[in-house]
Order: C-alpha cells, then sequence, then structure tokens
C-alpha cells in the first residue's frame, strides 16, 4: 500500500484551502483530498476542507452562465440569474468520489490513489431539477434519463457527460448554487452544477451546459466505459455492467488514528457513517480485529439519507495493541463487508477492514 507523502504545495494550495490538511494527488487539474485527521472536525465539511477532483481543467466562465434545458416539451435555455429567482432549497448531501478507497485495492489502479479523503459533507442550495423541468413544459414522452453534459472545452470522446434515471432526477436532484451558504466557486463546479443527493460524485456534473431528458443513457466513455464495475482483468468497461450510481453503505474511523501511543483509561472511537440513498440505521465498532462488535453511539443531528452521521464509542483498554474498525448497515439492511469487491478501476471501496486502525496503549 503506497505511504501517504507530505502535501507538495502545503498552504500554496490556493482556492481558499487549508494546504496542510490535504494530499494532492495531481495539480493540473487539480486532485486534493483531505487527510483523515481532518473529516471529523465537524459534522458538515467547511468549504476550506472540502476535497477536490477535477477530470478536466475549468472552463473559462464569463458573462450569466446559461444552461440549455433539453428533451422537454418547451426546449430552452435558462441563465444563472434566472435560476437564483426560482423557489430555493437546501439538501445537505454527502459527495463521494467513485474512487475513494482506491489506494486499499490489491491490483494496481491507474486512477488517484484516493484513501478516505475523497468525501465531504456540503449543505447544497439551488433549486429542484422537477422545478426546472416544470418551468419548461415537463419531460416528453418517452424520456426515462436525465443527462448532463459539462461545459469543458474539450473533443466529443473526452466530454465529461453523465446520465442518471429520470425517476431519481425528478426526486431529489438539484441544480446547485451553494456551498454551505456560500456561492458555489469554480473549483466545486460553479456558478451551478448538478447534486445527486446519495449518487458517486462523477454524477454531480459541474457547470454543465445542457441537460437534457433523453430516452437512452449517453454514449460519452465517462459513462459507457469509464465508471463501470468491471472484473479486474478486463480491458475496459462496457454499458452491460453496473455503473458508479447510489453509493455503497460505508463508514470510517476519524481518530484515534493510531499516529501515537494512547495512555491508559477511557478512548473514545469517533467517526463518520452513511449510505447513499438510505439511511444509516447502525454502526458497530471493533477493538480487537473483528472478533467482537459493539453498537455505537450517533451523537448530534440526523440531516437527512444522503447526509453521514458521526458515531462515538468509548472503551477503557489496558495495555497492549488493538485494532479498531468500524461497520455500518443502512435501514434496507446492507452492511459494509470485511473486504472490498475488487475492480478494473477501484471503485466503491467499502470493506471494513482495509480502513482498520492499529493503536498501542501504555
Amino acid at each position: 500500500m503506497p505511504a501517504i507523502k507530505p502535501p507538495p504545495l502545503g498552504a500554496r494550495l490556493g482556492l481558499g484551502k487549508e494546504g496542510a490538511a490535504f494530499v494532492v494527488h495531481e495539480r493540473d487539474p487539480l486532485q486534493a483530498e483531505l487527510r483523515r485527521e481532518f473529516a471529523g472536525e465537524s459534522l458538515v465539511t467547511t468549504y476550506p476542507l472540502f476535497f477536490v477532483r477535477n477530470h478536466l481543467a475549468p472552463p473559462s466562465l464569463s458573462g450569466d452562465f446559461t444552461i440549455a434545458i433539453g428533451g422537454v416539451a418547451k426546449p430552452g435555455s435558462l441563465t444563472v440569474a434566472e435560476l437564483a429567482r426560482m423557489p430555493r432549497v437546501e439538501t445537505p448531501a454527502v459527495l463521494q468520489c467513485a474512487g475513494n478507497g482506491r489506494a486499499y485495492f490489491p491490483n494496481e489502479q491507474s486512477g488517484a490513489p484516493w484513501r478516505l479523503g475523497a468525501a465531504g459533507l456540503g449543505v447544497w442550495g439551488g433549486v429542484l431539477l422537477s422545478e426546472v423541468a416544470a418551468r419548461f413544459g415537463g419531460p416528453a414522452p418517452g424520456m426515462r434519463f436525465l443527462t448532463a453534459t459539462g461545459s469543458e472545452d474539450v473533443a466529443p470522446q473526452d466530454l465529461v457527460e453523465r446520465s442518471i434515471p429520470i425517476g431519481k432526477a425528478m426526486r431529489d436532484v438539484l441544480l446547485a448554487l451553494e456551498l454551505n451558504g456560500e456561492p458555489l466557486t469554480i473549483a466545486h463546479g460553479g456558478p451551478v452544477r448538478l447534486i445527486v443527493p446519495g449518487y458517486f460524485a462523477i454524477n454531480s456534473v459541474k457547470y454543465p451546459s445542457k441537460v437534457a431528458f433523453t430516452a437512452e443513457e449517453t454514449t460519452a466513455p465517462i459513462m459507457a466505459s469509464d465508471y463501470r464495475i468491471s472484473p479486474v482483468d478486463a480491458q475496459a468497461g462496457v454499458p452491460s455492467e453496473p455503473t458508479c450510481w447510489a453509493m455503497n453503505v460505508k463508514s470510517w474511523i476519524t481518530s484515534p488514528l493510531g499516529d501515537r501511543p494512547l495512555r491508559r483509561g477511557p478512548v473514545t472511537v469517533t467517526g463518520v457513517a452513511f449510505a447513499g440513498e438510505q439511511p444509516i440505521d447502525r454502526v458497530e465498532v471493533t477493538t480487537d480485529g473483528g472478533a467482537s462488535w459493539t453498537t455505537a453511539a450517533l451523537p448530534g443531528p440526523d440531516l437527512g439519507p444522503a447526509a453521514w452521521r458521526q458515531f462515538s464509542h468509548t472503551f477503557h483498554p489496558a495495555a497492549g495493541t488493538y485494532t479498531l474498525a468500524s461497520r455500518a448497515t443502512d435501514a434496507a439492511s446492507n452492511t459494509q463487508p470485511e473486504h472490498l469487491l475488487p475492480n478494473l478501476k477501484g471503485y466503491q471501496a467499502n470493506g471494513w477492514r482495509e480502513p482498520a486502525i492499529t493503536v498501542e496503549v501504555s
């Protein structure tokens, strides 16, 4: 497993980010994950601590950004200024890269070696996609998907263009203008981006030039072959394989992290747990590498099924070595497996064993 190196950009990360809090995997386009020890500082992830994941360089935007609206009874367009005058909602939702946890896969991966820091809980303010659709007469007959297209200036084969089921699109998807009450910056897809609560972040297309209801999924490679759960020995993904839509149940410990010895006495284990579109039912903590489990407390507010829950468990160790891990179960009785499911590109890692923590108590 590759060691995490100090952030090469330090405080020069810019974008309003606290550079020392990040591991930078790539500078151009920027890919920066939050260090594990910072993830549990607050329930909602502040802007300076929100991870950054860009597939391509952000576009150069000027004037009042306009989104084309297609696949509706009355196709047209909508500016950000017009969108801002429509009824506004706020949706707390975890944004997580589908490759979060890729560093834990046993097979060699070509993508960024994210550990656990490519995830954050934001409160997204904007307009429901269903409200936008109604403004243009609703989806046209026969449409089964919503397809969003990024505005990056690239060749068609490199388009960031993703499709999601129309039922999901009309239920809780929004065109977001704000993150935690502040205007959305270009680093996070501003001035407007799609937010698909409970789905992996690749579906929350940044600065979309077009959103359209479509009869079929897009054939763009980022949908047709990338972000598919393919066998390790495959050459590439294919459209018949599962795509990275709804997130699977997942949790991890944020403290302690085994970076220093602990003294005998009460030790409180904390972390976060979430399950895509499902509420968290319970989180269990083991201190003996999975031999036994204890149900943890879920303190703090419940911000809804698309948000994560903080968990806490206190134990009283004697001197020795302890292996700590967490295991979440959602309301549909889905439980984290012991090990992640190996796949070609290292997506959807949610095993509890791989991110376990070893601590020494003296």
